[in-house]
């Protein structure tokens, strides 16, 4: 798929917003490493520097939250190592159709807004109990936290 699909594909999803569209590695490693992103499509074969080789630096860089990784590859025996540490959370193969591709990057959406709230509303509970006087050191304390998160997450 060109780069150009693929926008048009993500502009159908509301509230996402296309930041860059990069034409090689280098570009796109030296986007990354400038700027935070909650989503990456990177295909993994671009000139200079291939998807993998951008997923192993991303590694190392000094970021306070990694993004989430979708590649995309025509080369489905190279995808199979491409799946590192998390940071790869979906695939879409070349060869599949556009409404496939929106389910799978609305879908990569949807989970990266879930966490989001999830980490929120985590935040807010540990706020509630620490002004309710409650010491989140206390293992009591930490179990109504957890039981609180299981619910909501359900």
């Amino acid at each position: 798929y060109s780069r150009n699909i693929i926008n048009n594909i993500v502009s159908k999803i509301n509230d996402i917003k296309v930041e860059y569209i990069s034409t090689d590695g280098e570009e796109t490693l030296d986007i990354i490493s400038k700027n935070s992103f909650d989503l990456i499509l990177l295909d993994l074969q671009m000139p200079k520097i291939n998807g993998l080789e951008i997923i192993e630096k991303i590694q190392k860089l000094n970021m306070i939250k990694f993004p989430k990784v979708i590649i995309i590859s025509g080369d489905i025996p190279l995808v199979k190592y491409a799946n590192i540490d998390n940071i790869v959370c979906n695939i879409i193969v070349k060869t599949e159709d556009t409404e496939s591709i929106y389910r799978k990057i609305l879908q990569t959406v949807n989970n990266i807004r879930y966490e989001e709230t999830c980490e929120s509303v985590r935040e807010k509970t540990m706020i509630s109990l620490k002004k309710m006087g409650y010491s989140l050191k206390h293992k009591g304390t930490r179990y109504i936290l957890e039981s609180i998160m299981y619910i909501y997450r359900k």
